[in-house]
């Protein structure tokens, strides 16, 4: 698994974040290598002419566009986003662990008030990083919430 890059402080991390993706998209052509993106980005809906915060929330999803800002282009003009986090690797291994991700972590689901968007399914609550600070630990606990899951199901029957 590669990292693009973790860091402890989210206000630097959306300008160096970018510029690895795009470094790594010109550099390397991961996109034509069948590479794919998870990225955890922090949205902030803004409301009106005065921009005030209407609503704050984490998103958790996958890309194989060439990079971040290109999934940014996508979201409403309303939001303001700020990147977090991104792991590269392999397409079909990001986008099953993107699956599992939304599969495991339903807890801490949010349900944006901006809600005429694609992937506002995809959106978890501010407690997600106090829990996992990165998607890297996300990724680290999938096991051990499958173990339990499985574990669940079987009492269950």
């Amino acid at each position: 698994m590669e990292t693009a890059t973790t860091a402890t402080t989210a206000r630097n991390l959306s300008g160096s974040l970018l510029a690895k993706s795009r470094e790594m998209t010109l550099k390397h052509n991961w996109y034509e290598r069948e590479r794919g993106q998870i990225y955890l980005f922090k949205i902030t809906h803004l409301k009106g002419r005065n921009k005030t915060v209407n609503d704050v929330f984490y998103k958790i999803g996958y890309t194989n566009m060439p990079d971040l800002q290109s999934r940014i282009n996508y979201l409403p003009q309303c939001f303001n986003v700020e990147i977090i986090d991104c792991i590269i690797m392999d397409k079909l291994k990001a986008f099953y662990t993107e699956q599992l991700i939304h599969k495991h972590f339903r807890q801490f689901k949010h349900k944006p008030k901006h809600c005429k968007w694609s992937g506002a399914d995809e959106c978890y609550t501010l407690c997600l990083l106090d829990s996992y600070p990165s998607l890297n630990s996300l990724i680290t606990a999938l096991p051990e919430l499958m173990r339990a899951s499985n574990k669940q199901t079987a009492q269950s029957l």
